[in-house]
């Protein structure tokens, strides 16, 4: 049985309401299946070290040193070698999100930086990875990947929860629910919501992320916008991201939908990330 990564709309709706208000109550169900076990977080997952140049240098999906993610999730910067020789200035990665649009990444890498950046921003696939002039050649940059992975949907803030579920089968035979996991949403960028699971992954199970928000109001909310005809472009950086930590239900229940495929308009999403 094969899964393949894309834009699920949500599998199931439920509404409700009184005597008075037909309805005001909706419940909204979806989930996120990696299509491989996930592999542990690595520091040169996509990019293994690779010198700077004075005058910068630019990477793309046609070079073999280029090495795609396992699953959209985010990914890092780590310097090495001689990082006197780095200069301030963006590391930019370039490539797409769940549903196929273009987004990007500025990693802000300061003078002399040593260690670790990681982005805000899950990506599904890499196009090009951009390094800013440097002050020598001395020093190294690697792209890797993180544990924070990506999702199909747009949760809505202070209403959603999430649960892991892992299986090293995946038909799915022994899911077992983790604890409970770390959450960042955005209602508006698919790209910027994404999951840490309590047990780090290790190459060794698939992962489904469920996750229902309910609405209590007589206003809709748009939460499948990539099913429209419209472009859009968002900005975001680390401390515009907001973290909930999210309840879980230790009830299992069982649903199934109909796959659909989604076409949208390419957009560009641009996020900034700087080490603290």
């Amino acid at each position: 049985m094969a899964i393949e990564h894309r834009t699920y709309p949500w599998a199931n709706r439920w509404s409700g309401g009184s005597l008075r208000l037909k309805q005001f109550f909706n419940l909204s169900f979806g989930y996120t299946e990696t299509h491989k076990k996930v592999s542990v977080a690595t520091t040169n997952a996509i990019l293994t070290a690779t010198a700077t140049v004075v005058a910068g240098r630019t990477l793309n999906d046609q070079n073999a040193t280029i090495t795609q993610p396992d699953v959209p999730r985010c990914l890092t910067i780590t310097t090495g070698g001689t990082t006197a020789d780095i200069a301030a200035g963006n590391v930019v990665i370039t490539g797409t999100n769940v549903e196929g649009k273009t987004i990007s990444e500025a990693f802000v890498m300061a003078n002399d930086l040593a260690g670790s950046v990681t982005g805000v921003v899950a990506f599904k696939y890499v196009t090009s990875i951009v390094f800013p002039a440097a002050d020598g050649v001395a020093a190294t940059i690697a792209v890797g990947t993180a544990s924070k992975l990506g999702i199909n949907h747009r949760l809505i803030p202070g209403k959603s929860s999430v649960i892991v579920l892992s299986d090293a089968d995946i038909d799915g035979t022994n899911p077992v629910q983790q604890a409970q996991p770390t959450v960042v949403i955005d209602s508006k960028s698919v790209e910027l919501n994404n999951v840490i699971p309590a047990t780090t992954p290790n190459g060794t199970t698939f992962l489904t992320m469920a996750y229902w928000y309910h609405n209590i109001t007589i206003d809709t909310i748009d939460d499948e916008p990539e099913y429209g005809t419209s472009t859009s472009t968002s900005t975001s950086t680390s401390m515009s991201t907001s973290i909930s930590t999210s309840t879980s239900i230790s009830t299992s229940s069982t649903s199934s939908s109909t796959s659909s495929t989604s076409v949208s308009t390419s957009s560009t999403s641009t996020s900034t990330t700087t080490l603290p």
